[in-house]
C-alpha cells in the first residue's frame, strides 16, 4: 500500500512538473517583434513616423518616384508609368498616420503635450499632401479597423482641408501648454530637434501653403493677410527649414 501511494505521488509530481514546464514554454511563444501601440516609446513613434514621412515625400520613392518622371527629374521606369504607381506612397503615408494617431493619443495621457503638438501639425501636412494628390481620401473613418470599418468612406477634399486648419491649430496649442511635460523631442525629432519656435514657424508655414492651395475656390484673404501681417512667426531663412536631413549636409 505504502508503495502504491509513494507511486501515485512521484506521478503526481511530474504531472505537475509538466503542466508547469509546458506553460512556462508556451509563455516563451510570444512574438516580440509585434509590439502593442502602448508597448513602444513615443520618442521611437515619433521618429518612426517622420521617417515614413519623408521616404514616401522623397524623390526616388513613393510619391517623390512618380513625380520625379514627370518633371523629368529622372528617367522613366516602369513602374512609375503604370496605372497604380503611387500605392507605395498611399500605403507609406497611413503608415505614418497611424504612427501619428498613437502619439496624438498617450502623449496627453503621458503628459508629453510637446509631442501630442508635434504629431497634429505632422498629421495635418501629411493628409493635406495627400488631398492634393488624389482629391478625396479616408481620413473620418481611415482609423476605425478595430471597430469593425474595413473599407473606409472617402471624405471630400473640400471637407477635410478644414479640418487640417483646426487641427494645426490644436498643435500649435498643444506645444504652447503652461502644463509640465514629463519629456519633450530632442533627437527622436529628426526635423528640428525638439525646437518648439521652429515647429510653430512650421505650422504658420504649412497653413499658409493650405490657404494658397484653396485660394481659387474659397475666399482666405483674411487668413493669408493675417499670417502675412506677422512674418516673424512663418519660416525665414534655411534654418528653419521644414525638411528632414539625410546623412552629413554640406551648407
Amino acid at each position: 500500500m505504502k508503495k502504491k501511494y509513494f507511486i501515485y505521488s512521484v506521478s503526481a509530481l511530474l504531472l505537475a512538473g509538466v503542466v508547469t514546464g509546458c506553460k512556462k514554454f508556451l509563455d516563451v511563444n510570444q512574438n516580440l517583434n509585434n509590439p502593442t501601440p502602448e508597448s513602444v516609446g513615443l520618442p521611437l513613434v515619433l521618429s518612426a513616423a517622420e521617417r515614413n514621412i519623408s521616404q514616401n515625400l522623397a524623390l526616388g520613392s513613393g510619391l517623390g518616384n512618380t513625380m520625379a518622371v514627370y518633371t523629368h527629374q529622372q528617367t522613366g521606369r516602369v513602374g512609375a508609368d503604370r496605372y497604380g504607381a503611387g500605392s507605395s506612397g498611399w500605403e507609406g503615408l497611413y503608415s505614418a498616420l497611424s504612427n501619428l494617431n498613437v502619439i496624438i493619443k498617450r502623449a496627453p495621457l503621458e503628459n508629453r503635450f510637446v509631442y501630442a503638438g508635434i504629431a497634429k501639425i505632422l498629421k495635418a501636412y501629411t493628409v493635406s499632401m495627400m488631398v492634393d494628390v488624389w482629391g478625396d481620401i479616408p481620413y473620418s473613418e481611415y482609423d476605425k479597423f478595430a471597430e469593425g470599418i474595413a473599407q473606409p468612406k472617402f471624405d471630400k477634399g473640400s471637407e477635410i482641408y478644414p479640418k487640417l486648419i483646426a487641427l494645426i491649430d490644436e498643435g500649435i496649442a498643444d506645444i504652447n501648454n503652461p502644463a509640465f511635460n514629463t519629456s519633450k523631442p530632442g533627437t527622436d525629432d529628426y526635423i528640428y530637434k525638439g525646437n518648439t519656435a521652429n515647429w510653430i514657424k512650421a505650422a504658420n508655414t504649412i497653413k499658409l501653403k493650405m490657404y494658397t492651395q484653396v485660394r481659387l475656390v474659397q475666399d482666405v484673404k483674411a487668413q493669408v493677410t493675417a499670417l502675412l501681417a506677422a512674418p516673424a512667426t512663418l519660416i525665414n531663412s534655411q534654418a528653419e527649414s521644414f525638411m528632414m536631413p539625410y546623412g552629413v549636409i554640406l551648407t
